[in-house]
């Protein structure tokens, strides 16, 4: 038999060549020696693909608003409705198998900082903030813009794409197209093999797992799953809230807690433990303009508690102590796990308060070693939050002697480190005063134009700030590789190679960005983009720069 290949070349002729019959020992071939045969190339040619949002049927919260600045003449917005609504639009891939860049058409007023969220079968694959200052607060021709959602994506045809819109203020979460270009095989997005003896790359690898992005993300985004369990009209059931927020009124002291949920769809995993460490809690004081560390550690305490925390109704959970100070726990049905710091609340001078933050590590580990490993089944979701109460020793009263300060946004553990946040500051205010905690390297790189590195020096980013004033990108301490000569040493400049893990505790993924001579730059994306390298030796990068699947 003849098959057609997944290549996509055009129709093709086979010739064979006719040498025996099997199984018939009575039959004789005849002049014949060859035949000629037809193969169909029936396979889909990679193209780019455009998605109008007007023509997306499956739509809640979202209106249809006309405008000719759209490029389809309308688009969907959450204008004309409550404030923060949330709309979402889904819809199947039609286009061909294959591996594609994701760019989303929206308009990016300066009123306000909507959020969307791109999901594949229900997991995230991206997500932009609409924080540009563009000179208007309406839609106009300045406003309109293209974002990255998600570059080196495989996408199936078939596969269920959801796009989430939050709308912020004034600003209405305006949809406009969602456009999928195909990556070819000589794309600049290639993967690098990074060696485990780099003691740079491993010092790279064990870099915080905390962005601003991240924390700005976790109280601006809806939750990742259904919680299950969570009555739909709960008002932190979808989404993250600020509920007292930097007004404690008469509560003298505080908390931090945490929370753990199977996801409404169940979770298969019978082998996987949620393992948890680091909750913290930062209070900003108005005073000072100084963040204060008022709860820290490593354990935590807490207990099984109903699904919707109804009547307050508890019971003894399943920890398990880890090695290195931390705990685990296994869900029981029907309860979350319900956990806080060891030392219990903390007073504060409720007067002295312009934020809070918590926060908190979690990933998924396996309960039996001598089990298979079913991690990859699990569906569990953290999330952080934090209350004020009457005093440090008052009992709870049906919420009137404690009230919530916030909750976050509830994301998927995996088995990754991972940090899991809550923060009363908006997020300009964040990213003004940032709470004093170790910060990755960078997490999002954007917008950098053609040309802007002309005549730099070999090195990290970070080497010169003024370079990245018009980016989101965090400055820190960055190692400088040099050449060249340094990356084909150590093996870094190649392509379509998988990525050999460095394991360091925290992350086993490692993301570089890296100019190869005066080639243009190749970049290894993965989910996790805390670590990045960039160093160019090359007197131009031409070009247009981005990350996706950015935190």
């Amino acid at each position: 038999s003849v098959l057609d290949d997944a290549l996509v070349e055009g129709s093709e002729t086979v010739i064979v060549t006719l040498t025996g019959v099997t199984g018939a020992a009575d039959v004789v071939l005849g002049a014949a020696k060859t035949a000629t045969v037809a193969i169909a190339d029936d396979d889909l040619p990679l193209s780019t693909l455009t998605v109008q949002a007007e023509s997306i049927a499956n739509i809640t919260g979202y209106r249809l608003e006309s405008n000719g600045l759209a490029s389809g003449g309308a688009l969907l917005s959450l204008v004309g409705g409550a404030t923060n609504e949330v709309g979402t639009a889904t819809f199947n891939f039609t286009g061909a198998t294959g591996t594609y860049n994701v760019i989303l058409g929206t308009f990016d007023e300066n009123d306000g900082a909507a959020t969307f969220q791109l999901t594949k079968n229900d997991t995230t694959i991206g997500s932009v903030v609409l924080d540009q200052n563009l000179g208007g607060n309406a839609i106009s021709a300045a406003t309109k813009v293209e974002k990255v959602f998600a570059t080196g994506v495989a996408i199936a045809n078939g596969d269920t794409l959801k796009i989430t819109g939050l709308e912020n203020a004034g600003e209405h979460a305006r949809f406009d197209f969602i456009r999928f270009e195909p990556v070819s095989s000589t794309s600049p997005l290639a993967l690098l093999e990074a060696p485990q003896n780099s003691t740079a790359l491993n010092k790279l690898v064990a870099e915080p797992i905390h962005s601003l992005e991240l924390i700005a993300s976790d109280m601006a985004l809806p939750h990742e799953g259904k919680l299950k369990g969570v009555p739909d009209y709960y008002s932190w059931a979808v989404n993250p809230e600020i509920v007292l927020g930097n007004n404690p009124g008469n509560f003298q002291a505080l908390i931090a807690w945490g929370q753990i949920y199977e996801d409404a769809a169940g979770s298969s995993a019978q082998n996987t433990r949620i393992q948890i460490r680091n909750i913290q809690t930062y209070v900003l004081s108005k005073k000072t303009g100084t963040w204060n560390l008022v709860q820290n550690s490593v354990d935590v305490e807490g207990a099984a508690f109903r699904e919707d925390y109804a009547d307050n109704v508890n019971a003894p959970a399943d920890i398990r102590d880890e090695p290195d100070g931390s705990i685990s726990v296994k869900l029981t049905p029907g309860y979350n796990y319900h956990f806080w710091p060891t030392g219990g609340r903390v007073k504060i001078n409720p007067g002295d308060i312009a934020g809070v933050f918590t926060t908190v590590e979690a990933r998924l580990i396996v309960d039996d070693p001598t089990r298979p490993d079913d991690r990859d089944k699990a569906r569990f979701l953290a999330g952080m939050g934090g209350d004020y109460w009457l005093n440090t020793t008052a009992d709870w009263d049906y919420f009137k002697t404690n009230g919530a300060i916030a909750s976050g946004r509830l994301r998927y553990v995996d088995s990754q480190w991972n940090s899991f946040n809550m923060t009363t500051l908006t997020r300009s205010e964040l990213f003004a005063s940032p709470p004093p905690i170790p910060l990755a390297t960078a997490y999002s790189i954007s917008g950098l134009e053609s040309g802007a590195l002309t005549g730099k020096d070999p090195g990290a980013i970070g080497d010169d700030a003024a370079l990245f004033s018009n980016t989101n990108f965090e400055l820190a301490d960055h190692q400088d590789f040099g050449s060249d000569a340094f990356y084909e040493t150590n093996g870094l400049i190649t392509t379509a190679k998988p990525i050999t893990p460095v394991e360091t505790g925290i992350k086993t993924n490692l993301d570089l960005l890296i100019g190869e001579g005066d080639r243009n730059p190749s970049i290894i994306t993965t989910p996790y983009l805390e670590n990045l390298i960039i160093g160019f030796e090359s007197h131009v990068i031409s070009g247009d720069l981005s990350i996706a699947n950015q935190y």
